[in-house]
Protein backbone atom coordinates (compact mmCIF):
# COMPACT_ATOMS: atom_id res chain seq x y z
CA UNK A 1 0.00 0.00 0.00
CA UNK A 2 1.04 3.35 -0.88
CA UNK A 3 2.39 5.96 1.97
CA UNK A 4 0.65 9.27 1.72
CA UNK A 5 1.87 12.66 3.72
CA UNK A 6 -0.95 12.15 6.05
CA UNK A 7 -0.35 7.94 6.66
CA UNK A 8 -0.41 4.64 5.21
CA UNK A 9 -3.42 4.62 2.57
CA UNK A 10 -6.39 2.00 3.11
CA UNK A 11 -7.76 2.85 -0.36
CA UNK A 12 -6.69 4.24 -3.81
CA UNK A 13 -8.99 5.35 -6.11
CA UNK A 14 -7.39 6.14 -9.71
CA UNK A 15 -9.73 9.50 -10.82
CA UNK A 16 -7.54 9.75 -14.08
CA UNK A 17 -3.95 8.39 -15.54
CA UNK A 18 -1.93 9.86 -13.18
CA UNK A 19 -4.54 11.07 -10.80
CA UNK A 20 -5.30 9.27 -7.51
CA UNK A 21 -6.92 9.74 -4.43
CA UNK A 22 -6.14 8.02 -1.45
CA UNK A 23 -7.56 7.96 2.10
CA UNK A 24 -5.75 7.22 5.02
CA UNK A 25 -7.41 6.64 8.81
CA UNK A 26 -6.73 10.14 9.75
CA UNK A 27 -7.24 11.90 6.80
CA UNK A 28 -6.43 11.66 2.44
CA UNK A 29 -5.81 13.54 -0.88
CA UNK A 30 -5.24 13.59 -4.52
CA UNK A 31 -1.77 12.33 -5.74
CA UNK A 32 -0.29 14.05 -9.41
CA UNK A 33 2.36 12.53 -11.02
CA UNK A 34 4.87 14.52 -12.29
CA UNK A 35 4.06 14.50 -15.64
CA UNK A 36 0.47 15.28 -14.96
CA UNK A 37 2.02 17.85 -12.37
CA UNK A 38 3.81 19.50 -15.37
CA UNK A 39 0.02 19.66 -17.29
CA UNK A 40 -1.23 22.00 -14.40
CA UNK A 41 -1.26 25.73 -14.46
CA UNK A 42 1.84 26.75 -12.46
CA UNK A 43 -0.58 29.32 -9.91
CA UNK A 44 -2.87 26.21 -8.98
CA UNK A 45 0.58 23.90 -8.86
CA UNK A 46 2.12 22.81 -5.07
CA UNK A 47 5.27 22.80 -5.23
CA UNK A 48 7.82 21.83 -8.34
CA UNK A 49 6.55 20.66 -11.72
CA UNK A 50 8.85 17.71 -11.55
CA UNK A 51 7.65 16.47 -8.34
CA UNK A 52 4.80 14.74 -7.45
CA UNK A 53 2.15 16.28 -6.22
CA UNK A 54 0.02 15.61 -2.88
CA UNK A 55 -3.02 17.61 -2.98
CA UNK A 56 -4.73 17.49 0.97
CA UNK A 57 -8.54 16.60 0.68
CA UNK A 58 -10.10 19.62 2.66
CA UNK A 59 -8.82 22.10 0.38
CA UNK A 60 -6.08 21.94 -2.26
CA UNK A 61 -7.90 18.79 -4.10
CA UNK A 62 -9.86 21.92 -5.54
CA UNK A 63 -6.49 22.63 -7.44
CA UNK A 64 -6.22 19.23 -9.17
CA UNK A 65 -10.20 19.55 -10.39
CA UNK A 66 -9.95 23.23 -11.47
CA UNK A 67 -6.79 21.83 -13.43
CA UNK A 68 -8.65 18.86 -14.91
CA UNK A 69 -12.07 19.65 -14.63
CA UNK A 70 -12.75 16.98 -17.28
CA UNK A 71 -11.95 14.41 -14.56
CA UNK A 72 -14.14 15.85 -12.49
CA UNK A 73 -18.25 15.78 -12.39
CA UNK A 74 -20.12 18.60 -11.98
CA UNK A 75 -20.65 18.74 -8.39
CA UNK A 76 -16.97 18.55 -7.75
CA UNK A 77 -16.66 20.91 -10.24
CA UNK A 78 -18.70 23.36 -8.74
CA UNK A 79 -17.41 22.42 -4.92
CA UNK A 80 -13.86 22.87 -6.42
CA UNK A 81 -14.14 26.69 -7.34
CA UNK A 82 -16.46 27.38 -4.50
CA UNK A 83 -13.09 26.07 -2.33
CA UNK A 84 -10.44 27.73 -4.58
CA UNK A 85 -12.55 31.26 -4.16
CA UNK A 86 -13.27 30.48 -0.39
CA UNK A 87 -9.72 29.70 0.07
CA UNK A 88 -7.15 30.07 -2.43
CA UNK A 89 -9.03 33.49 -3.34
CA UNK A 90 -5.59 34.62 -5.77
CA UNK A 91 -5.83 31.46 -7.71
CA UNK A 92 -9.54 31.68 -8.19
CA UNK A 93 -9.18 35.40 -9.62
CA UNK A 94 -6.40 34.05 -11.80
CA UNK A 95 -8.04 31.05 -12.83
CA UNK A 96 -11.72 32.38 -13.77
CA UNK A 97 -10.65 36.24 -14.59
CA UNK A 98 -13.12 37.68 -11.74
CA UNK A 99 -12.27 39.77 -9.26
CA UNK A 100 -13.18 39.11 -6.05
CA UNK A 101 -15.15 41.45 -3.55
CA UNK A 102 -15.74 41.79 0.11
CA UNK A 103 -17.57 39.24 1.39
CA UNK A 104 -16.51 36.65 -1.36
CA UNK A 105 -14.30 34.94 -0.05
CA UNK A 106 -13.24 33.72 3.86
CA UNK A 107 -9.78 33.80 3.43
CA UNK A 108 -9.90 37.32 1.56
CA UNK A 109 -11.90 38.71 3.96
CA UNK A 110 -9.55 37.50 6.75
CA UNK A 111 -7.04 38.78 5.47
CA UNK A 112 -8.63 42.46 5.12
CA UNK A 113 -10.05 42.32 8.27
CA UNK A 114 -6.41 41.88 9.72
CA UNK A 115 -5.42 44.32 7.80
CA UNK A 116 -8.24 46.86 9.13
CA UNK A 117 -7.66 45.63 12.18
CA UNK A 118 -3.60 45.34 12.63
CA UNK A 119 -3.56 48.19 15.23
CA UNK A 120 -6.10 46.78 17.54
CA UNK A 121 -6.39 43.88 20.09
CA UNK A 122 -8.35 40.76 18.61
CA UNK A 123 -9.32 37.81 20.91
CA UNK A 124 -7.09 34.74 20.60
CA UNK A 125 -8.90 32.86 23.51
CA UNK A 126 -11.51 33.56 26.27
CA UNK A 127 -11.81 31.81 29.31
CA UNK A 128 -14.86 31.79 31.65
CA UNK A 129 -15.78 31.76 35.76
CA UNK A 130 -14.16 28.22 35.34
CA UNK A 131 -10.61 29.62 35.02
CA UNK A 132 -8.79 30.90 37.42
CA UNK A 133 -8.68 34.61 37.77
CA UNK A 134 -12.09 34.84 36.10
CA UNK A 135 -15.07 36.48 38.36
CA UNK A 136 -18.28 34.74 37.83
CA UNK A 137 -20.28 37.24 35.19
CA UNK A 138 -16.66 38.02 33.35
CA UNK A 139 -14.72 36.05 30.34
CA UNK A 140 -10.79 36.11 30.50
CA UNK A 141 -9.55 37.39 27.11
CA UNK A 142 -6.30 37.02 25.76
CA UNK A 143 -5.75 39.20 22.67
CA UNK A 144 -2.81 39.90 20.60
CA UNK A 145 -2.61 43.03 18.59
CA UNK A 146 -2.91 42.27 14.98
CA UNK A 147 -4.46 39.22 15.57
CA UNK A 148 -2.84 35.47 15.17
CA UNK A 149 -2.08 34.71 11.81
CA UNK A 150 -5.58 33.76 9.47
CA UNK A 151 -4.83 31.12 6.50
CA UNK A 152 -1.65 32.65 4.96
CA UNK A 153 -1.80 36.07 6.51
CA UNK A 154 0.59 36.80 8.84
CA UNK A 155 -0.35 38.42 12.31
CA UNK A 156 1.82 41.70 12.95
CA UNK A 157 5.47 41.48 13.46
CA UNK A 158 6.29 41.33 17.22
CA UNK A 159 2.46 40.35 18.18
CA UNK A 160 1.77 42.54 21.59
CA UNK A 161 -0.23 40.49 23.79
CA UNK A 162 -2.99 41.73 26.64
CA UNK A 163 -4.80 39.63 29.04
CA UNK A 164 -8.68 41.85 29.55
CA UNK A 165 -11.96 40.91 31.65
CA UNK A 166 -14.80 41.76 29.90
CA UNK A 167 -18.40 41.36 31.67
CA UNK A 168 -19.93 38.64 30.43
CA UNK A 169 -23.09 40.22 28.59
CA UNK A 170 -20.83 42.55 27.16
CA UNK A 171 -18.53 39.52 25.58
CA UNK A 172 -21.90 37.83 24.73
CA UNK A 173 -23.29 40.71 22.16
CA UNK A 174 -20.33 41.21 20.80
CA UNK A 175 -20.39 41.25 16.95
CA UNK A 176 -24.83 41.23 17.70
Amino acid sequence: MTHTPWGRADESTPIAPGITQYSTPRHGGIRVTPRRQAQMPDYLRLGDADKVGWYEEDCEWARVACAFPEFFDDEAREQALETLKNYFPKEYERHTGKTLARGESRARDSALFLEDHRDDFLVAAAYGSWHEGVPEGYVGVFAVRGGWKFYDQPAADGPESRYFLVPKDEYNARGA
